[in-house]
């Protein structure tokens, strides 16, 4: 959040974040999206299987702006930047959020980096975060898509949890849920991690069918079998 935020405030055209599936990169941009400052208007487009033409279509219907079916590329063009000036007037800046941007072609990679050179000159009207799996960043180093690459300074992966990582989680989530005791054994915690491979969406899926069969087996806590 930190990266994010710092990426922001300070004027960064394009933000990205990387990680594998289930590391909380979707989790990460609905917080932001929930908190950021009311300076921003947001964007999000996590329908990604799209070429440049389809993603400014959705972005207009995010921004509510109608555009008739026939409507070009520089149609749409034209009313996103009639659209940013007036986002920019009411002192407001757009943040177009890109989820699961590894599916984007590298055409409608380099359409998205034109789209921070509209708006007014001498201003700054629009940000991009493009969030997507490792391939993501596989895919900007290609050197056709050099001038993306360097509009990118901000760039945060998320790393799946070590194994102290997982023991920490996991008892700060029978924390938040109110239990005041430890319901999972450490050799339980060490094999829930070697499952998961320190992914957090599998850390929570093993961790819950594991108090499940505990329950059943009427156990108070869970044990390594």
């Amino acid at each position: 959040m930190a990266h994010l935020v710092y990426g922001l405030e300070g004027g960064e055209d394009i933000i990205l974040i990387t990680g594998e599936i289930g590391t909380g990169k979707t989790l990460a941009l609905h917080f932001l999206t929930q908190h950021i400052s009311r300076s921003y208007r947001t964007a999000l487009i996590n329908v990604t299987q799209l070429d440049f033409r389809e993603l400014l279509k959705m972005l207009l219907a995010e921004l509510e702006v109608t555009m008739p079916p026939e409507a070009d590329r520089a149609d749409l063009l034209g009313a996103l930047k009639t659209e940013l000036v007036a986002i920019t007037r009411r002192g407001q800046r757009l943040l177009l959020v890109i989820d699961e941007a590894q599916n984007l072609d590298e055409a409608t990679l380099e359409g998205v980096r034109l789209l921070t050179n509209l708006g007014l000159p001498e201003e700054q009207a629009l940000q991009v975060i493009l969030s997507g799996q490792p391939g993501l960043s596989t895919k900007i180093n290609a050197p056709e898509l050099a001038q993306v690459r360097q509009r990118i300074r901000v760039h945060y992966h998320l790393d799946k949890l070590s194994p102290q990582e997982t023991a920490e989680y996991l008892a700060h989530r029978v924390k938040v849920a109110g239990c005041p005791r430890n319901l999972f054994r450490k050799d339980a915690v060490q094999r829930i991690h070697d499952l998961s491979e320190g992914i957090p969406r599998l850390v929570n899926i093993i961790a819950d069918r594991a108090l499940l069969a505990a329950y059943v087996d009427d156990e108070n806590q869970v044990h390594l079998h």
